[in-house]
């Protein structure tokens, strides 16, 4: 699983997130571990971006990943988004699967320069 400190302060995210009808859901171990974690941000005009989905590897496979973001499009919904949107790099294969099998269909993709490397993101929606 990437750092969750990459995206900063996990619970300041979450709060300001609820903050814009939106939410920052985590996965925990009985243990207390994270081990996983996504987010609902609001995007304006009833559109929501499925964002910071992540899953420790010791844990893919399993079906964890889709209920999260399962859980996330029902809630985007009940929130009153229409349009659920995210963005992937390209070589994310199995999350690119997941999300396609999820009915999120490819709208574009851009390559994002950062810091010297290229990324080549892939973005998807779909409608609630």
């Amino acid at each position: 699983m990437q750092n969750p400190d990459f995206h900063g302060d996990i619970l300041e995210r979450a709060q300001k997130y609820a903050s814009d009808n939106g939410e920052m859901l985590g996965l925990f171990l009985t243990s207390g571990e994270l081990i996983g974690f996504g987010g609902l941000k609001n995007k304006g005009d009833g559109r929501a971006e499925l964002c910071n989905l992540h899953l420790h590897p010791d844990y893919h496979g399993q079906g964890l990943g889709r209920r999260l973001a399962v859980t996330l499009m029902d809630d985007a919904e009940r929130f009153g988004y229409g349009i659920l949107e995210l963005h992937v790099t390209v070589t994310q294969m199995a999350a690119i699967g997941l999300y396609k099998s999820l009915g999120f269909r490819e709208t574009k993709r851009q390559v994002f320069d950062v810091d010297g490397a290229s990324y080549d993101t892939l973005f998807m929606e779909i409608a609630l």
